[in-house]
């Protein structure tokens, strides 16, 4: 293969109109009277204040996209519910993330077990080149890449996960891919 196989990224869509019955104002009055409490009960959950702010703010991103026909009866309840759900997929990530990143020569042995030596020094070698490449990547591309090809999230999703449009994210795990494929295929280049 002589190039990555680049992602179709999406024209931004023209801006629309709220139609959400709580719009940004009622957002922002959730976020004014919870947003405290909110933050302090993920930073009791989280190793840095940064990640508890990140958390709250894909919390609120979650609430913006709930759906204009759907009503939230207790947003104090729907805002920590959703904190628990993206506490619990971060816990997950994390776990995938140190099972492919710690494991690394015995990953490429588990995918084919009975491969002959040079077949399993050669993946233990790319391993090692895709940890590095993954680990070179500034943070936003590296999540970008993550959520995407580990966690099988959307687009759209990445992007309201790191507060950018959907294009942005496409070229944000556009950017990864080329970058983890100059690594593996000895183009070190500078992505």
């Amino acid at each position: 293969m002589s190039s990555v196989s680049e992602l179709t990224c999406p024209e931004p869509p023209a801006p629309e109109p709220d139609s959400s019955p709580r719009g940004t104002t009622s957002v922002e009055r959730v976020a004014r009277d919870h947003g405290a409490e909110l933050l302090s009960f993920l930073k009791r959950r989280t190793t840095s204040a940064q990640d508890a702010a990140d958390l709250r703010q894909d919390v609120l991103v979650r609430l913006l996209s709930v759906p204009a026909q759907e009503s939230i009866s207790n947003a104090r309840a729907y805002l920590f519910q959703v904190a628990r759900r993206l506490l619990i997929d971060r816990r997950r990530r994390k776990q995938v993330e140190a099972t492919i990143f710690e494991e690394g020569v015995d990953a490429a042995e588990k995918v084919c077990p009975t491969s002959s030596p040079e077949s399993a020094a050669a993946n233990a070698v790319a391993v090692q080149r895709l940890q590095e490449a993954v680990a070179d990547l500034p943070e936003k591309i590296r999540m970008a890449l993550l959520w995407n090809r580990l966690d099988g999230l959307s687009l759209k999703e990445v992007g309201a996960r790191l507060g950018v449009s959907e294009s942005m994210a496409c070229r944000y795990v556009n950017e990864a891919l080329s970058h983890c494929y100059r690594k593996l295929h000895g183009r070190g280049g500078k992505s």
